[in-house]
């Protein structure tokens, strides 16, 4: 049978008629939570450029080239040559990625007895900020910077494309440490269906980073997985090898957290807030990978 409300018709009429203005909205305990994309890339860089930059002024830090050293023979007849110390270009590390995150919670939100939103929302002040820095370093890997390619749009990355990229760190003599190899979702699944390349990958799932898939000999790098590298084309992702030494990072200020009290609107700010710069620092140390999707 069908309740009905007082008034006659149905509960759902009742919400929506004579009822509707006694029946309270009670705020769930819970929220929500949105989904955190693994953010792997600022661990993935060299960022000991920040020791150069502590406690000193200025928003640009100037890296100049050390070249290879080439040996002569001996010539007694002949004044010897110098090794020349002003090798050139430089790179420019420019401190110019300022960024905050802000939410404000106000005494209205506490007196109506809603969930403790400061407990839940500091934390994903944090990873905003987290995922901003990963974004501004996704946004180097890409075909018009790097020199250096390897695959095709819109074909699946396989093994022996891998290896290609693998042959150009080595003839650059990238160093054979901190090597990694940082792919997008799709890209991952095309790769596990190759035996070629699963057959060679270790250590597997452990957990010891955020996108953390393995250890991969053969390749020699660490591979790693996230959905935060840029869309190329709106279509393609910027997946890349590279040594760490590719890209150079400063954190000219740290993550740091802030609160204060807004009497005149009642509202309490909590606050996080970065300051730092990426720069692309050896192209032939990094070997941009085209994806399917």
């Amino acid at each position: 049978m069908a309740y009905v409300a007082i008034g006659g018709g149905t509960i759902a009429d009742a919400a929506a008629g004579n009822l509707a203005n006694y029946m309270p909205i009670v705020w769930a305990k819970k929220v929500l939570d949105f989904v955190e994309r693994n953010l792997v890339l600022w661990n993935c860089i060299d960022t000991s450029w920040s020791e150069q930059f502590a406690g000193q002024r200025g928003d640009t830090l100037r890296i100049n080239p050390l070249l290879e050293i080439t040996a002569a023979a001996v010539n007694t007849s002949a004044d010897p040559t110098a090794y020349d110390t002003d090798q050139g270009a430089v790179t420019d590390l420019v401190i110019n990625y300022w960024y905050e995150a802000v939410v404000g919670v106000t005494d209205f939100q506490g007196m109506l007895g809603q969930p403790n939103y400061e407990k839940l929302i500091i934390p994903k002040l944090g990873y905003a900020i987290a995922k901003q820095i990963d974004t501004s370093i996704a946004n180097l890997i890409d075909a018009t910077d790097l020199t250096q390619r390897v695959g095709t749009e819109g074909v699946a990355v396989s093994y022996e494309t891998l290896l290609d990229a693998k042959a150009y760190l080595d003839l650059a003599d990238a160093p054979e440490d901190d090597r990694f190899l940082v792919i997008d979702p799709e890209t991952l699944t095309d790769l596990m269906k190759d035996e070629a390349f699963t057959s060679a990958l270790y250590n597997a799932g452990n957990a010891i980073q955020k996108g953390f898939i393995g250890q991969h000999k053969p390749l020699g790098c660490t591979v790693l997985m996230t959905n935060n590298l840029q869309a190329i084309n709106t279509s393609y992702h910027g997946a890349a090898m590279f040594q760490k030494e590719a890209w150079a990072g400063c954190m000219k200020q740290a993550v740091e957290y802030a609160a204060w009290r807004e009497e005149r609107r009642h509202t309490t700010f909590h606050r996080t807030s970065s300051l730092w710069g990426v720069v692309e620092a050896r192209d032939t140390f990094a070997v941009y990978v085209r994806t399917r999707s």
